[in-house]
């Protein structure tokens, strides 16, 4: 049924005089070229979103993995400070456009929220070390990471996918989760950023 109205439609269209068809596409195109980027920039049908009920953060294992650009870190660590967690992988395209964002991210907060990247490989050849120190340095990753050879900790996040983002409070607990490509200045920075703000001026 929907397919018959649309070829209506487009009848309708094609039966329009040259001159109004011409007018229809000049207005349609330039707004199609506007749109179409921020469109795809929003990522309208990835989930996410601040949790109504705040969730434990699985504890980091501490007797496997590597870790890039810091100190090996626990659940204690962590504690008293606000943080963002990103799963991801350097074989997955949508990681790879997040990482501006990511980097922005630690920018904008200036060392008052801990960004920390969780790089839990999907295919075989993503666990080659030297292959992974190689994107870092491409692509200018600037927060550290936890190398999640196993996927041990990727699981116990309950990770839908890649790239997902945690944000997390002072107390360790999850309160809210981003999944998919994120860009600056969208509606999905915008309400991680709104989160994370809150949770700064929440004192434990």
């Amino acid at each position: 049924m929907r397919a018959l109205a649309d070829a209506l439609r487009m009848r309708a269209f094609l039966a329009l005089p040259p001159r109004r068809r011409l007018i229809g596409w000049g207005i349609a195109l330039p707004l199609l070229a506007i749109a179409g980027p921020r469109v795809y920039q929003e990522n309208l049908f990835s989930e996410g979103g601040a949790f109504e009920v705040a969730l434990p953060l699985p504890e980091i294992p501490t007797d496997a993995g590597d870790w890039i650009g810091t100190e090996p870190l626990t659940n204690a660590d962590l504690r008293g400070r606000v943080w963002v967690l990103k799963a991801w992988t350097f074989g997955c395209v949508n990681c790879v456009r997040s990482i501006p964002f990511t980097n922005e991210l630690m920018e904008r907060f200036d060392g008052r929220v801990g960004v920390l990247g969780i790089h839990s490989p999907e295919f075989d050849w993503e666990r080659d070390r030297a292959r992974l120190a190689e994107v870092l340095e491409e692509h200018d990753v600037r927060f550290p990471s936890y190398v999640d050879q196993s996927l041990e900790y990727f699981l116990a996040l309950e990770s839908p996918g890649w790239p997902v983002y945690y944000v997390v409070d002072r107390r360790t607990r999850i309160r809210g989760r981003w999944f998919g490509e994120v860009h600056s200045g969208t509606m999905r920075d915008r309400a991680m950023t709104a989160l994370i703000e809150s949770l700064l001026d929440d004192r434990p």
